[in-house]
């Protein structure tokens, strides 16, 4: 789709693109997810009364496809309008133009996108260089630090680099807290592949999310499964949609084309870096262990796996963490692996003995130690994902 730029008083271009770019990526996504909706109807079984609720099923996923679409459609006529971007006063347009010059870098077009809570305000800005060579975007950021007597970083989305070619860049303000990630895995004996997949996804308004999906029994299919589930998941946040909406329209997606007990699990730690808060969510993922100096807890679900009902009442838990606090998420097969009468349990001691503190180290530990257990046998697949929390001084 083809937009006409947006020009105000001043006679300079604000941010042409920006918004069209970003509202049209999230109608495209959208688009996708409305295509997982739209299958054929197949029943392979011979009871009549299990048929017709599975039709109507496949009707109401119809359903849903269609007003993705709509959804779709909504973004894009939405992108042809004009958006509500704050202007940069021009004296303090003026003062960054002439810093990032000092710098090698061409200050194209800037604004601000606001939002309710202060912190997440953004700064939206096109920048390129005039020379051949390339220049990293962090410095861009302390320059306008610097000058805006804040401090700020380069959102986790924006590229990298500040090249010839002129590119969006999106700056957001340091959060007080930053995470460290860790994961080890164990594929199970006598397959090539796992099937639990997971993922560290951070957003840019300083969330980072933790997902661990783990496929019903082992091996290819199990894989496939799992990885299905984290790809919608991570598109469906990429848009900007709240875990809880997520996980109630990836379970409504799933149910209907997931037979008997094949139900990948889902579990969720979505953790806020400004203020340390961390939600958890479980979808039939084992337990969770929280690590601090005064021991380890011990996250319980209970929740049915992905899928398994078509009406899902998502709960969640919130814990904030401290300076030094790990998060630790895990598969069942390593919580299985401590034994029947040892469970959760099991896994709680072994993290309390265990005085790796980074988190690679310290989820290769437990694998370790849950292979050990099991007397050197891999029954099934085993992963660990861990986060370590720790408090940043901003300048």
């Amino acid at each position: 789709m083809l937009l006409e730029k947006k020009r105000i008083d001043d006679g300079r271009n604000v941010l042409p693109g920006l918004l069209r770019d970003y509202m049209l990526g999230y109608a495209e996504t959208f688009m996708e997810l409305s295509k997982s909706f739209d299958t054929e109807f197949i029943y392979e079984g011979e009871n009549r009364q299990c048929m017709l609720e599975a039709k109507n099923i496949w009707e109401n996923r119809k359903l849903m496809g269609n007003s993705l679409a709509r959804v779709s459609g909504i973004m894009e006529g939405i992108a042809g309008q004009m958006c509500d971007i704050q202007r940069i006063p021009p004296k303090k347009r003026r003062r960054l133009e002439q810093a990032l010059k000092t710098e090698g870098i061409f200050l194209e077009e800037m604004g601000l996108i606001t939002s309710e809570e202060r912190d997440r305000d953004r700064y939206c800005a096109i920048l390129s260089t005039k020379g051949p060579g390339e220049i990293r975007a962090n410095k861009a950021a302390k320059v306008m630090s610097a000058l805006f007597h804040e401090p700020y970083q380069v959102s986790a989305g924006s590229p990298e680099y500040i090249g010839s070619t002129r590119k969006l860049f999106i700056f957001v303000k340091k959060t007080g807290r930053m995470a460290l990630t860790g994961y080890a895995r164990a594929v199970k004996e006598g397959e090539k592949v796992s099937g639990d997949n997971y993922s560290f996804w951070e957003s840019e308004d300083g969330r980072l999310t933790a997902i661990l999906s783990d496929g019903t029994g082992s091996g290819e299919k199990a894989c496939e499964k799992s990885g299905e589930v984290l790809e919608l998941m991570e598109k469906m946040l990429e848009v900007g949609m709240k875990v809880e909406a997520a996980v109630d329209l990836l379970n409504s997606s799933c149910f209907p084309g997931m037979e008997g007990w094949d139900h990948p699990t889902l579990d969720i730690c979505d953790v806020n870096l400004y203020t340390g808060e961390a939600y958890f969510y479980k979808v039939g993922g084992a337990a969770s262990f929280l690590r601090t100096k005064e021991g380890v807890e011990v996250i319980r679900g209970g929740m049915l796996p992905v899928g398994f009902l078509s009406d899902l009442h998502l709960c969640h838990l919130k814990k904030t963490l401290r300076n030094g606090d790990y998060l630790v998420m895990v598969s069942d097969g390593v919580v299985d692996a401590f034994g029947e009468a040892a469970y959760e349990e099991g896994v709680r001691k072994a993290l309390e003995e265990i005085k790796e503190d980074h988190p690679k180290a310290l989820a290769e530990e437990l694998i370790r130690q849950a292979i050990c257990a099991q007397g050197g046998h891999i029954p099934d697949d085993m992963t660990v994902l861990v986060l370590g929390i720790f408090e940043k001084n901003n300048p």
